[in-house]
């Protein structure tokens, strides 16, 4: 069945669809049958965000630039510094009536209702613990083998509910949105999460923010600058790991680290990673093969966490 008409159990929507959403959404038409509510909806073309440039944004021209400039041309980009400038972008009239757009604010709204109002204290929950870095396939394994470690749960953003949406959000602008918006919705997920087990976050927010700050500019943004600092209503991990470099022994080898290494783009990004703070990323280094870098995280792990959560859970948690 298409996104054209979804299908959800009554008994189920009742509980987390609320008149505030249908309002803004601005959903067509609702219609029940049986056990369940067919929402209908209707494909609309949109434009592009209106954006401005990064052409010839050099470090010196980057230094006369406020923070409010900086951080409002990154969210154009979908680095957001907090939920209600990625809530206006997907409310905007250009794409609130798309079909798409509404089954991910639904998602968001349900993940929202069903994770805690604030987070425990850490020993009265398990840690949550947030992984990014450069080459997919050696983080993969690394998160894998730490979660494994740890009897806990893996969660890739965006979240198996809402990955399946991705194909649907093809305009470029939108998509960054998307990816902005599954931040927050993954940050509800493991705050529902650590209460059984602990939580390994792949990609989240500094893994988009990186990227757009290296990528975007020709220079650096200026190390004092504020939009290092992680957003102050998104979950804050209690470890945030920075794998510089994780490599997959199927296809890498030592040249290639030495090629990363000097890469201008890993270079920039390296740098941005680095200037982060609020919280700082932990960096492992040099690259290596994921065995080796994810016992280093680890060891980290086992001496910041001895007595300071709930104790490891006799056995991993059933993924749903």
């Amino acid at each position: 069945m298409s996104l054209f008409h979804l299908c959800f159990r009554a008994k189920h929507i009742r509980s987390w669809i609320c008149p505030e959403i249908f309002r803004r959404c601005m959903l067509p038409s609702v219609i029940l049958w049986g056990s369940f509510v067919i929402i209908v909806a209707t494909v609309t073309n949109y434009d592009e965000l209106d954006t401005i440039p990064f052409e010839n944004c050099t470090s010196t021209n980057l230094i006369h630039l406020s923070d409010d400039v900086l951080k409002n041309r990154l969210q154009q980009y979908g680095v957001h510094y907090n939920i209600q400038s990625v809530l206006d972008v997907l409310r905007h009239s250009k794409f609130r009536s798309d079909e798409a757009v509404q089954v991910l604010m639904l998602k968001y709204e349900e993940a929202k209702q069903v994770s805690p109002k604030f987070l425990p204290e850490p020993l009265r929950r398990h840690p949550i613990i947030a992984v990014d870095g450069f080459f997919t396939h050696g983080r993969a394994m690394i998160t894998k083998m730490i979660s494994n470690s740890l009897n806990g749960r893996r969660l890739q953003l965006p979240t198996r509910n809402i990955n399946r949406l991705r194909k649907y959000f093809n305009n470029d602008v939108l998509r960054k949105h998307f990816y902005s918006l599954s931040k927050y919705l993954g940050a509800h997920v493991a705050m529902h999460y650590c209460r059984t087990a602990p939580v390994i976050l792949e990609r989240y927010w500094h893994d988009q923010a990186v990227y757009v700050m290296a990528r975007s500019f020709e220079g650096l943004i200026p190390a004092k600058s504020t939009v290092y600092e992680f957003p102050k209503d998104l979950l804050r991990p209690d470890f945030i790991f920075f794998i510089n470099g994780a490599l997959n022994p199927k296809l890498y080898n030592e040249s290639t680290a030495s090629r990363h290494i000097h890469n201008a783009l890993t270079v920039k990004m390296v740098e941005v990673y680095r200037r982060m703070r609020n919280p700082a990323p932990i960096e492992i280094f040099p690259p290596s093969m994921p065995e080796v870098m994810g016992q280093k995280m680890l060891d980290i792990l086992e001496e910041k966490m001895k007595g300071n959560f709930c104790p490891k859970p006799d056995r991993k948690p059933i993924e749903n």
